[in-house]
């Protein structure tokens, strides 16, 4: 649990895995449904895998868009009683309203969890597990370098989350590794929790620095390809990719699936091309070779 494996609390009681397993077979059918439902929704289903994190106690708390309430409440009773069936009670969910459009989902006995109901933006990161400061997005300054960490499901290739952090915060080496420590063990209490529900669902945590797509570029242009770890940990950076300097927009040609060793050289004509046309909209792409770009290169690179 986040109580103990982010925080080192162990007064805080252990989720009954062993208790609940018996009675939660019916959940990875329901995350399939719902899954197969979002469409193009994707913050849809990212909410639902939240709350079930939430649930299982690997997160203190999760901060959703209120579009998403209904789904995350049906999801949230059902989750409920399968608690009260394993005969516990203490890690009942909680979705709390926090201004017009967004709700956390929390355990209704977390320790940790702020209860104020005007919170400031670095209370609101301290409630979903945020480490570092300098998340909140809209006080973005581009002259300001920042580091990021995503968090992706491996499968679905959906963001979870994505913490931003004042890279001078992370100067000092201490900070940064105890920044990096903290965020791999986020990942690994993710992946070890799905696993004790007999879920199918796996996260993978994604760091970028403010010289990544330097050293991303680096390996684009090599004739051979990157070692399966370096892939592992640099792909997703290729999702959103244009000349340097450049606003950069996003076209998913490639994940941790992707067969990249068998496609290398056409994953590099991709990459090159897109330092070239990603910045432009995807409409325009579209009109100018008369084809939908998006749904070609997701045909070919899957």
């Amino acid at each position: 649990m986040a109580e103990n494996t982010l925080y080192g609390n162990r007064n805080e009681p252990e989720f009954p895995f062993v208790r609940v397993g018996a009675n939660v077979e019916w959940l990875q059918r329901d995350l399939s449904n719902r899954e197969n439902a979002v469409g193009t929704d994707f913050d849809y289903f990212t909410s639902v895998l939240d709350t079930v994190l939430v649930w299982s106690r690997a997160r203190t708390a999760a901060f959703l868009c209120t579009c998403h309430y209904h789904e995350c409440r049906s999801l949230a009773l059902l989750l409920n009683a399968t608690l009260e069936e394993a005969g516990d009670c203490h890690h009942r969910l909680e979705l709390v309203p926090f201004g017009r459009f967004h709700f956390f989902v929390t355990c209704r006995n977390s320790p940790r969890f702020n209860w104020k109901t005007c919170l400031t933006h670095i209370e609101i990161g301290r409630n979903i597990d945020y480490s570092a400061p300098g998340h909140y997005s809209s006080a973005r300054d581009p002259s300001v370098p920042r580091a990021t960490v995503y968090f992706f499901e491996r499968t679905s290739y959906n963001l979870l989350s994505a913490e931003g952090a004042y890279y001078q915060s992370l100067e000092d080496i201490e900070e940064k590794r105890q920044w990096f420590n903290f965020n791999r063990a986020k990942e690994q209490l993710y992946n070890d929790t799905m696993a004790k529900l007999g879920l199918k669902y796996r996260f993978k945590c994604v760091f970028e620095f403010p010289n990544t797509s330097h050293k991303v570029h680096s390996v684009m242009i090599r004739s051979d390809p990157p070692t399966a770890e370096l892939w592992d940990d640099n792909c997703a950076h290729l999702f959103a990719i244009a000349e340097l300097g450049k606003p950069r927009s996003c076209l998913f040609f490639c994940n941790f699936q992707t067969r990249y060793d068998e496609y290398w050289e056409l994953i590099r004509c991709i990459y090159s091309f897109g330092l070239k046309y990603f910045s432009l909209d995807k409409g325009k792409v579209t009109t100018h070779f008369g084809f939908d770009f998006s749904k070609r290169m997701h045909t070919v690179v899957k």
